[in-house]
């Protein structure tokens, strides 16, 4: 059973499994100056706690699909605060991109 995984009292994604799905828009949603995606930083620290260890962000308007493991974002990630409360994001060069479908194929191989 998924489990919504909510921040500032608005739902931001949803957790499956060991892993946390959220959908963005790269036009509204990406971190340009920093090219990167954000998660909530509490939500975050909450729930990879043991309980999360992939990340799966889809972007809705191209299809593409970011993947990291919990290790990887902890490792390169950066910590921010626009106004949104704060936030960690991840710079594209430290994401595994795949087209629209291609991810669940190579993990259910």
């Amino acid at each position: 059973m998924d489990r919504i995984v909510k921040a500032q009292r608005k739902v931001i994604g949803h957790i499956k499994g060991d892993t946390f799905f959220k959908d963005v828009k790269r036009s509204k949603h990406l971190l340009r100056q920093w090219n990167a995606w954000c998660v909530d930083a509490d939500a975050y620290d909450e729930m990879s706690k043991g309980e999360v260890f992939k990340i799966i962000i889809t972007d809705q308007e191209s299809g593409i699909i970011y993947y990291s493991t919990t290790e990887n974002f902890d490792k390169n990630r950066g910590t921010i605060n626009l106004g949104h409360g704060t936030q960690y994001f991840l710079n594209m060069k430290y994401w595994t991109c795949y087209a629209k479908n291609q991810l669940e194929m190579e993990l259910s191989a």
